[in-house]
């Protein structure tokens, strides 16, 4: 049996929102504004990203669930091929457009932006420059950090998400209890990244998974 998509028209509002404080967030008037000591009503904009990661959370689980509870399993395989197919096409056309153009004229650059892209791990740019000096800040799509956290959220979660309905889905286990310990056990992890990792760990994979 084939699982029916389920669309949820407010969702579209939401993405909508979050792209117009991200946008505005990063505007030239934030700029001016910090400047010249003005009120800026976006300077919280950077949590439109949030946003899209709770949307993104809710839309794969519903998904990946709406799968189990029809077929009575997940398939990896099928989940993989529809992310790369919804998000390789237009990385691949981006690449090509901005990428190859660039390499004529700094390779480097041109590797380091496709090198980031490619494997999305724009959230780890300092980590992979401390052990590959030759790369550079990817500036050109440094933009693609939260594209980068989103694929990696899909590498491990649907396997997470197996394991834990084959573990507690026949029990009578307390889904607030197990959530009050996870965000326990998520808090001192948060505490702990964030005095190794300073601002850096805004970026990081484990502190958005949540």
């Amino acid at each position: 049996m084939q699982t029916k998509k389920q669309f949820f028209p407010l969702i579209d509002s939401l993405r909508a929102f979050a792209v117009f404080i991200v946008i505005f967030f990063h505007g030239i008037c934030e700029v001016f504004c910090r400047e010249h000591g003005y009120y800026y009503p976006f300077s919280n904009g950077y949590l439109g990203v949030d946003l899209f990661f709770v949307l993104s959370g809710f839309l794969i689980t519903n998904v990946l669930l709406r799968e189990y509870l029809i077929t009575g399993k997940i398939s990896i395989k099928n989940f993989y091929v529809r992310r790369v197919l919804r998000l390789y096409p237009p990385i691949i056309l981006a690449m090509i457009i901005f990428v190859v153009p660039l390499s004529f004229f700094n390779f480097r650059a041109a590797f380091s932006n496709f090198f980031f892209m490619a494997t999305y791990t724009g959230d780890i740019v300092m980590l992979f420059r401390h052990f590959i000096p030759y790369l550079e800040y990817p500036l050109y799509f440094s933009h693609c950090w939260s594209l980068a956290i989103e694929e990696q959220f899909y590498i491990f979660y649907p396997t997470l998400l197996i394991i834990f309905l084959r573990v507690f889905g026949r029990k009578k286990i307390s889904l607030s209890f197990l959530f009050f310990i996870f965000n326990v056990f998520f808090l001192l992890l948060v505490v702990v990244g964030t005095l190794k990792m300073g601002g850096h760990f805004y970026k990081f994979f484990l502190w958005r998974f949540f």
